[in-house]
């Protein structure tokens, strides 16, 4: 580890259930890290369940950054991520509020970074109600038809006989980041809302030269979807189904120099519609939000405009 480390930012979005916000930072108030060099961004996205000042008496130094409205996932963590630089962090924490993170997280992870050109590292993230089984350790993107898929979700810690490290396209829900990336690429396109920017922010730092790690140790339990889905389930609600199915058209157009644009389209009309529609989605209303996203997807692939 680099000797000249001196602060970790750790940004978390709240949004939702205050309950699984405190979890969190009650997990990051046991870590086994020097206190003085840990700084939580705490960003309340949340205009209906506000986090007031007075209900964080934990030992942890936590700068309350307010918002006057909901800015998503990716405008909540650039909140965060800026004040993190801006403070001269080292490296920088994106932690989901509904993720209870282990106290040796930092000890196993900052090591990785002596690797060269490792500019992003992830634990294994398991089930927060099933910690023996995986939710992810490595995000696959498949850069041909623009699908992505966690290829050991749902398989046993113990059955799955993975290495020590995994190279991956993209993380989410617990990511460790040199903050050299974020000077480097910028932050998370905030169009996105929520779902997909972490996959595309990814994908710039990966084309910019920075590796991304999964180190296989099971150090954060995910409650998963808690905020944006139908929790503790990889069920999309109305909302996550809309902007699944669009963002990854804004993906598509922005980035068609990387890819294929005939094969791309593919992707989303005859993998990732039947796939979400049939295995992910349990309500006609989300199906029908899948399907407004898909064609205002295509309304910016055609002409640039995001309605």
């Amino acid at each position: 580890m680099n000797e000249k480390i001196e602060t970790i930012g750790i940004v978390v979005v709240h949004f939702g259930n205050k309950e699984d916000t405190f979890e969190c930072l009650r997990s990051l108030s046991l870590l086994s890290y020097e206190k003085q060099r840990l700084i939580v961004y705490l960003v309340d996205n949340d205009p209906q369940n506000r986090i007031s000042t007075k209900e964080l008496s934990l030992k942890l130094l936590i700068k309350l950054l307010t918002q006057k409205k909901n800015l998503g996932y990716g405008g909540g963590v650039n909140i965060g991520a800026r004040q993190a630089l801006k403070d001269r962090c080292d490296y920088i924490l994106l932690l989901n509020n509904d993720v209870v993170v282990k106290k040796e997280l930092f000890k196993r992870l900052l090591p990785y970074f002596n690797k060269k050109n490792i500019g992003i590292v992830s634990p294994m993230i398991v089930y927060y109600d099933n910690p023996q089984v995986i939710w992810c350790t490595h995000g696959y993107f498949n850069k041909k038809f623009l699908f992505t898929r966690y290829p050991f979700m749902n398989k046993s810690i113990y059955a799955a006989s993975l290495p020590d490290v995994i190279e991956s396209d993209f993380g989410a829900a617990c990511l460790l980041i040199d903050a050299e990336v974020f000077r480097k690429i910028g932050f998370l396109d905030e169009r996105y809302f929520i779902n997909v920017e972490d996959v595309e922010w990814c994908f710039r730092a990966k084309k910019t030269g920075f590796r991304l790690i999964y180190a296989t140790h099971p150090l954060a339990l995910h409650k998963v979807s808690a905020n944006a889905g139908i929790k503790g389930t990889n069920l999309l609600t109305p909302l996550s189904a809309y902007f699944y199915a669009r963002n990854f058209f804004i993906f598509m157009r922005d980035h068609k120099d990387s890819f294929n644009l005939f094969t791309a389209i593919i992707g989303q009309t005859f993998i990732r519609l039947p796939f979400y529609t049939l295995f992910r989605i349990r309500s006609f209303q989300a199906i029908r939000e899948y399907i407004r996203g898909y064609i205002y997807g295509w309304l910016y692939l055609l002409t640039g405009k995001l309605l």
